[in-house]
């Protein structure tokens, strides 16, 4: 058999390339599904605390502080130094936190009413715009908080296959992503006017705060819209390519936790109705006007 060309041969590195991350994915598999044990260890056995005993609310202790880490939170240069405060305490680190009993709880009413309104408003893009402007993305260490763009290597390599950067999921996904990382603008922010306070550098103005909270629910909210809207796009794709247009706008808040709403799915109805019937039409008129050939016609 002839060797195969010189151009073969970044499709069969890409091939090994990914079975190697395959192996690698199922090994990562193997280890999340012995944490999950694990934590369902946990919470069992945090379950038998005596039902008379009043538990404290989710990530807090029975003094309604936050758990405090029990251990460090590894150093961005990933040399294991602890991550403190100016005040020698150390931050957060998820991996520590104990297995409260979870429990629901809901904020007082304006603050119920307003974020729930939000997560389901997208932003306009001079909305957008204005809040980016007021608050921009922090500068981090490694472009921590800027959105990852395709490596050019690999870009270069999926061009050759017809890969277009700024259309389809990758771009739409990019979007979304660039959505989420809006949100520690005003986080960042926030967290800086509460670390100064607490270190006793400054007061604390409280409007301020507050101000920074809602426009991190606000863009928040932006990007839980955009992930509803792709996920809702994904959805119809594979069912006909014209629905994809029909998944623009959001629910409303009758809706309770479905993706498309009654409305939509009713529009949806009379969509399929009418196009079924535009088909049996079209089928109906191809069997009309289609040449009719009959048996034994012809020259002689």
């Amino acid at each position: 058999m002839a060797c195969l060309p010189r151009a073969k041969e970044p499709l069969a590195w890409l091939k090994r390339l990914w079975k190697r991350a395959r192996a690698h994915e199922e090994g990562l598999d193997t280890d999340r599904s012995a944490e999950a044990d694990s934590d369902v260890l946990d919470y069992a056995s945090y379950d038998e605390v005596e039902s008379g005993e009043d538990l404290p609310p989710t990530g807090v202790t029975s003094s309604g502080t936050p758990y405090k880490t029990r251990g460090l939170l590894a150093g961005s240069a990933g040399d294991g130094a602890a991550l403190l405060d100016p005040q020698g305490n150390p931050l957060l680190d998820t991996d520590d936190l104990r297995h409260p009993r979870l429990a629901e709880w809901e904020p007082p009413g304006h603050i119920t009413r307003y974020v729930a309104r939000r997560m389901r408003t997208p932003l306009s893009k001079e909305g957008r715009n204005k809040l980016r402007a007021e608050c921009p993305r922090p500068s981090l260490p490694g472009s921590a908080c800027k959105t990852p763009e395709v490596d050019p290597q690999i870009a270069q390599f999926l061009n050759k296959s017809g890969w277009k950067p700024k259309k389809g999921l990758d771009f739409s996904l990019k979007g979304c992503q660039d959505k989420i990382l809006d949100t520690l603008g005003p986080l960042s922010k926030l967290y800086e006017l509460l670390d100064a306070a607490k270190a006793g550098n400054s007061a604390l103005d409280v409007d301020v705060a507050i101000g920074w909270v809602q426009r991190a629910i606000c863009l928040l909210g932006n990007a839980n819209t955009a992930m509803s809207a792709e996920r809702r796009k994904a959805i119809l794709l594979k069912t006909d390519p014209k629905l994809a247009t029909m998944t623009v706008a959001e629910p409303s808040s009758s809706s309770d936790r479905m993706l498309f709403g009654d409305t939509f799915v009713k529009d949806l109805g009379c969509y399929v109705k009418t196009f079924t019937a535009i088909d049996k039409a079209q089928a109906n008129m191809k069997r009309m006007f289609a040449p009719k050939v009959f048996g034994g016609a012809g020259p002689s």
